[in-house]
């Protein structure tokens, strides 16, 4: 290995230009191979629809309260499709207060966090919050982002504090939200109370799941709770009620069209990157002339002399791939080209995996290798009488 690393930067300038060559080819396989990992992802827009544990026929507001947070997970695992569930329960015109003044939203609901994976939701400042917040009981919020025009009209939302009345409870707001072509919903979104159960689930189906999620949700409430709507003496049929709430994900493509650019910038990139690996094997080859006349000289086979040359381009290959993954791991999840996704994808930023790392050491030593493979078997085609007298 390290003979072949001195071989390799015999010359230092021109061993460093492929070296950085080879980097930015590893640099835009590991861009492009991120960025179509979102677009696999990220499959269409979510059908969103909330499920009610509805005391009666009608569609009030009175539900049967039978989900909790531990049972999120058993529901979402008897059910094929769902992209996303979260608790989700709404409650109308609550007051807050903030320097002395009072202002009456429209509602506000209780959300799990996978209720910010849902689609329908899109962060402006601050930050969701998060399972440690719904686990030590935090009174953290959400706030809209046309409350927080009405209650911070001077701005400084995110940190700011309100009270909750009557009850006079303080919550600190963590982020500004909109729901855009959902209309506005619910003024403020905060975390569900500890050990409280509630009426109503929002579940978001993948693309083209819709109609099965609907009947197996239902199906899958139905035996996760049978003991409790026994007890609440419902008649079979009559104890969920499903609410349509539309699609959401259509936001996300201009991600997406970000996303398919990167991607073929990566391609094009690599292209340019193999013509310049390839025309500096080339003159490599050449200017090595005389050493390849000398080994077939002294005995070397025509194979092993190609494979020594094929050798140091695959060497300077991984080492130049090495690099430009390091930048990678760096600079790709520091770029958001998805962060519009949020609703389709499970992330939103580019990022380097294993797999994408294997890929891209690959494809940079595969680059190097063919690069190299036509001008070694061309230098060895000569005797090497005539080989040295040429060079």
């Amino acid at each position: 290995m390290q003979s072949l690393l001195r071989r390799a930067f015999a010359q230092p300038a021109r061993g460093v230009l492929r070296l950085l060559l080879c980097a930015l080819s590893a640099f835009a396989v590991a861009g492009a191979l991120s960025s179509l990992s979102l677009l696999r992802e990220a499959t269409g827009p979510a059908t969103r629809f909330d499920l009610h544990a509805a005391k009666r026929l009608d569609r009030t507001y009175d539900r049967l309260r039978l989900f909790d947070v531990d049972s999120l997970e058993k529901l979402s695992a008897l059910v094929p499709g769902v992209r996303s569930i979260a608790l989700y329960e709404s409650s109308l015109t609550p007051v807050l207060e903030r320097a002395g003044d009072r202002f009456e939203l429209y509602s506000m609901a209780h959300v799990t966090p996978e209720y910010f994976a849902l689609g329908d939701v899109q962060l402006v400042a601050g930050d969701f919050f998060g399972w440690d917040e719904v686990d030590f009981g935090d009174r953290v919020a959400l706030i809209s982002e046309s409350a927080a025009e009405l209650i911070f009209p001077d701005g400084g939302a995110v940190g700011g504090e309100v009270v909750m009345m009557p009850a006079r409870a303080p919550y600190r707001i963590v982020g500004v939200y909109r729901r855009p072509g959902t209309g506005p919903g619910p003024g403020l979104l905060v975390p569900p109370t500890p050990g409280v159960a509630y009426g109503t689930v929002a579940v978001a189906a993948e693309p083209g799941r819709a109609a099965d999620v609907r009947r197996d949700i239902v199906a899958a409430a139905r035996t996760s709770y049978s003991e409790e709507l026994e007890r609440a003496g419902y008649p079979s049929g009559n104890d969920f009620l499903i609410n349509r709430a539309g699609e959401f994900g259509s936001e996300a493509s201009p991600a997406r069209r970000t996303l398919t650019s990167l991607a073929l910038i990566g391609v094009v990139s690599l292209v340019v990157a193999g013509m310049g690996v390839f025309s500096m094997a080339t003159v490599e080859v050449s200017q090595r002339q005389r050493a390849v006349g000398l080994q077939r000289a002294m005995g070397a086979s025509r194979a092993r002399v190609v494979a020594s040359l094929v050798s140091d381009a695959a060497v300077m290959g991984v080492a130049g791939a090495a690099a430009g993954l390091l930048l990678a791991l760096v600079a790709l999840p520091q770029l958001e080209p998805g962060a519009r996704l949020s609703g389709a994808v499970s992330r939103t930023n580019l990022q380097v995996d294993l797999i994408t790392a294997a890929a891209s050491i690959a494809v940079i030593a595969l680059l190097c290798v063919l690069a190299s493979i036509v001008p070694a078997v061309q230098a060895v085609r000569p005797p090497p009488v005539a080989a040295l007298r040429e060079a």
